[in-house]
């Protein structure tokens, strides 16, 4: 329902009341101004990252100045700025303070022309979303407010996003475009049930306190002896025709609790007719057998006294149908003094649409707020081993009634490995299988079988011989990375609600699976050599001090060998460069086949090594290193016809001691030995001596 519609007034009643209980509900809570407060803290921390620093500042200081106006907004209106005159005035304040907060944010898309790495608008795409989707439940009561965040905050980091040009950014503006669509109609959606609900509220009041005064009027008629005959006979055609015409039951029942009136709303509800009501006792029709005894003492207590704790309340209850079947009820419940007795008038409304609404809209906020919480969760993840715990933990609560499982395309295999599960004992799918084990890869579509018959069914799935399943391919950008499956554990179908669910909790899943990806994937370039594929000289810086200090702390040896390839300009000037990285590559290939697991080789610049040996000693660590170049030296290489005989080494070793305690120590102290070893004529090993010796004779290797 639209607010703009009681601009200027409004002539219905019910209709003016929603929309001030729908401001109400605006002002409801600060959560929204404080989560926006609580998430630009942690935007600031990034954008420092990438802006300068009185940018950021300043705008973390108009964020929060904007937040703290808004937490003023909210405690003024809840100290008397209520007032039914003012609440398009508060509504117009709260929307104004919502585009400033949604334009600040929108100023976080300008990460997508600034930033340089791609992981900076990821993650300002996936602030703005989670705020988009938060706004969709909190700022749905008033419209403009909604309307006014989204297009504020999300518009700029789409069309930021399109701007760049690029297939990567333009995929992500499509879906940051879809995901606002989508918060746009589940806004709307939740306005909608909202003022329904409110409405439906309202007008159940207007008709109790309608009847309530026709009763009124009914037993003040009564009363006149002189009118008593007239009365009688207008009051029971006032009550007969509202009764004749009211959507609720309407039952008036006498001091002993019989039924003395049971309209055709009444019949409708409960199921049983006028005639067979008529002089039956009420808790002997409609009420579950488990409350009889309360009510009966009710009933006792009003026929003395002519009222109860229940005159004048409307009561959430119980009540029976003639079928059997229970429902959830309103019952509101007024006296009339009728023949010098009490009677009781109820009016009951089934509410189980309205039950079923509220806890569809409960369940809707509840799945919404766990998959932001998960997409929140993941952002914070480095790694996919890291974030499938998280996974398992929300998908468990987002489908309690299934067992299912996330696997993904495996870097080295054609095949699909699961890095997350979920649900029973029984695992839902194979740790590993390949695509066409599975039906929705191979028809690059949702699959779901009813579980009639084992032909229908998955090849890769375990656990459901009989059961529904339903698998889901996971694409980013038109690629399938991985699949996420379910297996109803009890039940015979999947409802809409949970494919609705499955496949938001498979968009934030996909595209946190794939940022994760991604991150792996940049930390595997920043790490290693691209020719030789060794780890750099950045890793060692990293990986040396925290090998060194965990020999000190165990007392084990630790050796640094530098290793050199003799004559290597000269190679490159006879045979070419592309000779040279040959022979980088096939030394590169010979120390990973010679080293153990625990060893770590890199390229140290040009055509310098340096392995980093734990748990050796510099005695084994000369042995390793003459066994090696031994073998190196044998080997012929064969480039564009041309044989490129063994290559020769000069090798420095250095070891842990109290001369050498730290890591620069050691590669100075291996560095110097190696040159040595060119001094003494190449093709051979030194270890590293505070004075280093005299030239001597070559050592053979």
């Amino acid at each position: 329902m639209d607010t703009g519609e009681y601009k200027g007034g409004a002539s219905d009643s019910v209709d003016l009341s929603v929309h001030r209980e729908l401001i109400c509900l605006l002002f409801g809570s600060p959560s929204v101004p404080l989560v926006n407060g609580l998430v630009a803290l942690v935007t600031a921390g990034i954008l420092q990252q990438i802006f300068p620093l009185w940018i950021t500042l300043a705008w973390l200081a108009a964020m929060l100045a904007i937040v703290a106006f808004r937490l003023v907004l909210w405690a003024k209106f809840g100290t008397g700025g209520n007032a039914p005159e003012d609440l398009d005035k508060w509504a117009s304040r709260y929307t104004l303070a919502t585009v400033v907060t949604g334009g600040l944010w929108g100023l976080v898309a300008s990460t997508a022309l600034v930033a340089t790495e791609p992981i900076y608008y990821l993650f300002a795409a996936f602030v703005v979303a989670g705020l988009c989707a938060g706004a969709a439940i909190r700022l749905s009561p008033h419209p403009p407010a909604f309307y006014a965040y989204i297009f504020t905050s999300a518009t700029p980091m789409v069309f930021f996003l399109l701007m760049l040009g690029r297939v990567i950014p333009i995929a992500m503006g499509g879906l940051m475009l879809t995901f606002i669509a989508v918060m746009i109609l589940v806004g709307r959606e939740n306005h909608q049930r909202l003022a329904d609900y409110i409405r439906l509220k309202n007008e159940q009041v207007i008709l109790n306190t309608e009847l309530q005064q026709a009763t009124f009027n009914l037993t003040k008629q009564i009363t006149e002896r002189e009118k008593i005959a007239l009365a009688l006979e207008e009051s029971s055609d006032r009550l007969r025709a509202i009764g004749d015409h009211a959507l609720d039951a309407i039952i008036i029942a006498d001091a002993d609790s019989r039924v003395a009136y049971w309209n055709p709303a009444a019949e409708r509800t409960f199921g049983f007719t006028a005639r067979e009501s008529m002089g039956r006792r009420i808790q002997d029709l409609v009420v579950p057998s488990r409350d009889k005894e309360s009510v009966a003492q009710q009933i006792g207590r009003f026929a003395s006294f002519g009222h109860d704790d229940v005159i004048g309340k409307t009561l959430r209850l119980t009540a029976l149908r003639k079928d059997g079947t229970e429902f959830p009820a309103d019952l509101s419940v007024s006296a009339m003094h009728l023949g010098g007795q009490w009677h009781t008038l109820g009016i009951v409304r089934d509410v189980s649409d309205q039950e079923r609404t509220l806890a569809s809209l409960r369940r809707r906020e509840f799945d919404l707020t766990a998959i932001a919480t998960l997409s929140d969760q993941l952002q914070s993840c480095r790694t996919i081993a890291e974030g499938s715990p998280i996974i398992a933990d929300h998908a468990a609560i987002l489908f309690p009634m299934t067992c299912g499982s996330i696997a993904i395309v495996s870097a080295e295999t054609p095949d699909l490995v699961q890095v997350s599960a979920w649900g029973s004992n029984v695992p839902s799918s194979l740790a590993q299988f390949r695509e066409a084990d599975c039906r929705a890869l191979r028809e690059n579509r949702e699959f779901e079988s009813a579980g009639s018959s084992i032909a229908e069914q998955c090849e890769h799935l375990l656990a459901s011989q009989g059961k529904p399943s339903l698998c889901l391919p996971l694409k980013v950008q038109g690629k399938t990375i991985g699949l996420v499956n379910l297996i109803l554990v009890e039940g015979n179908a999947f409802d809409d609600t949970t494919r609705q669910v499955l496949h938001s909790f498979a968009d934030v899943v996909k595209l946190s699976l794939a940022n994760l990806q991604l991150i792996d994937s940049l930390a595997e370039q920043a790490f290693r050599d691209p020719l030789t594929g060794l780890f750099n000289r950045r890793y060692l810086m990293e990986t040396l001090p925290r090998e060194v200090r965990r020999a000190q702390r165990r007392n084990t040896p630790l050796t640094i060998v530098m290793l050199d390839i003799d004559h290597f300009k000269q190679l490159n000037d006879t045979y070419g460069h592309d000779a040279g990285d040959f022979v980088l590559e096939d030394l590169a290939e010979q120390l990973t086949e010679a080293l153990r697991i625990e060893d770590v080789a890199c390229r140290y610049g040009g055509e310098e090594f340096l392995l980093l040996l734990p748990d050796c000693d510099l005695a084994t660590a000369r042995r390793r290193m003459k066994s090696i170049s031994h073998k190196i030296k044998l080997k012929s290489n064969v480039f564009h016809g041309k044989i490129l005989h063994g290559m020769t080494l000069s090798i420095g070793l250095a070891a842990l001691s109290d001369g050498l305690s730290t890591g620069e120590r050691l590669i100075t102290a291996a560095d110097k030995a190696m040159y040595v070893a060119k001094r003494m004529g190449r093709d051979r090993i030194e270890c590293f001596e505070a004075s280093p010796p005299e030239p001597r004779a070559s050592e053979s290797q």
